[in-house]
């Protein structure tokens, strides 16, 4: 019987230097392949489905949409930290912001388990340890399912253009319906800043700041007929002040609603409408 249990103890041992060498290695593959841009890429829009839709990189020279739906700051930050350093030609950084992020129910994000398991797996090998355990303290248990998901080797195989896997423009051809456009929608916000937010809006501005890059906070259109919140306007607004951030807030920019795919996202014809009328007045500042 103790032969039994010496043969099972160093099975689990063995077992578990296997499973952890094979986890390392997948790892380092992720954090050996490039994110190298062509060279006349100076501008990347970063942030989460407001900017995915809204920046029509495809037809401009000069500029990159490096946004996924559903990015939290965290992983906007952990993504931003690895593009920066595989492309030195970058010089101005454009952050998507609005109610969504910077809203305590934007906490959501860090708890849903279908998010977690889609997102974590991907973004973890290029997370510090500090980042990583902010992450988990929201759901351990949730990130603890997640694991499994880690050791993936799909990823790695089947993208060949690996920078577009976290983030790229998407568009689409939907417009509103006349039934959401007679919709008012009610507010879904607790109005009370999140602190988890803030502070890696403070990461991003630290980072631009310390390889002298621009850093511009930037509001995309929504649609007339969306809530708008007076506390947390003021919230963004008091915090460009606070940290002298140059701040383009077209939230209510005039758009037809035929440029709308929802409420809150405009669609193909909308974001190049958008993209002009945005470059024009980066290029111009």
């Amino acid at each position: 019987m103790k032969i039994f249990y010496k043969h099972i103890a160093i099975f689990s041992v063995v077992t578990g230097i296997i499973v952890f060498s094979i986890f390392q290695l997948v790892q380092i593959a992720y954090l050996k392949k490039s994110w190298k841009l062509k060279e006349d890429i100076t501008i990347a829009f970063i942030g989460d489905s407001h900017i995915e839709k809204s920046i029509a990189d495809f037809s401009h020279k000069g500029i990159l949409t490096f946004a996924q739906s559903g990015d939290n700051y965290i992983y906007t930050y952990t993504k931003l930290v690895k593009l920066l350093n595989d492309n030195t030609n970058i010089d101005t950084v454009v952050l998507g912001v609005d109610y969504h992020n910077i809203d305590k129910t934007s906490e959501a994000w860090y708890t849903s388990q279908s998010y977690i398991n889609y997102k974590f797996p991907r973004l973890y090998p290029y997370m510090t340890f500090q980042d990583a355990k902010k992450l988990v303290e929201f759901n351990p248990w949730g990130y603890g399912k997640a694991i499994a998901n880690l050791m993936s080797v799909q990823d790695l195989i089947t993208n060949n253009n690996f920078v577009k896997m976290y983030g790229s423009y998407e568009n689409t051809n939907d417009t509103m319906s006349k039934a959401s456009l007679d919709s008012v929608v009610k507010s879904n916000y607790e109005e009370i800043p999140s602190a988890t937010q803030f502070q890696y809006i403070d990461k991003i501005n630290q980072l631009c700041q310390s390889r002298n890059i621009t850093l511009i906070l930037l509001t995309t259109p929504i649609h007339s007929t969306a809530y708008r919140s007076v506390v947390l306007d003021s919230l963004i607004t008091n915090y460009v002040a606070q940290n002298h951030l140059q701040y383009l807030n077209y939230r209510d920019l005039k758009m037809d609603n035929t440029h709308y795919s929802d409420k809150f996202h405009i669609n193909q014809p909308g974001s190049e409408y958008f993209t002009n009328y945005l470059l024009k007045a980066l290029r111009n500042k």
